[in-house]
């Protein structure tokens, strides 16, 4: 599966069977969904803000965003939350590495991945 969707989704796809038990057409919808959701996301902001570093998810619908070429680490809540208005969840509860970081959650409409792209670009340019 790794092949199709560029990121390893076992652990993703462990969780849905046994989570929700829904079908093999369902399970490739919402990977569809999460895949075309990470692509959309990491192509537009490597070209358009490429101060923010993309990773690759692992076993996760989140992906994780690297913001402190953009917003210094300790403004980066309140870049996210208060400026862009995005419900994130903003790093540095698990150490000192994922601080400046946030995650945001694939498994939803493009259209919320979009609106994130956009806002985070748009307040971006206003910084």
């Amino acid at each position: 599966m790794e092949k199709k969707y560029g990121f390893p989704i076992e652990t993703i796809g462990m969780a849905f069977s046994a989570g929700y038990g829904y079908d093999e057409d369902w399970f490739d919808h919402t990977m569809d969904t999460i895949w075309n959701n990470y692509r959309y996301l990491k192509e537009e902001l490597n070209k358009r803000l490429p101060q923010v570093t993309v990773y690759v998810p692992k076993g996760t619908c989140q992906v994780f965003l690297d913001l402190r070429e953009l917003v210094p680490e300790d403004q980066v809540q309140e870049f996210v939350q208060i400026k862009c208005h995005l419900p994130v969840d903003c790093g540095g509860w698990s150490g000192e590495n994922d601080k400046g970081s946030v995650r945001i959650n694939l498994a939803t409409g493009p259209a919320y991945i979009k609106n994130a792209v956009e806002t985070l670009i748009f307040e971006a340019k206003r910084l």
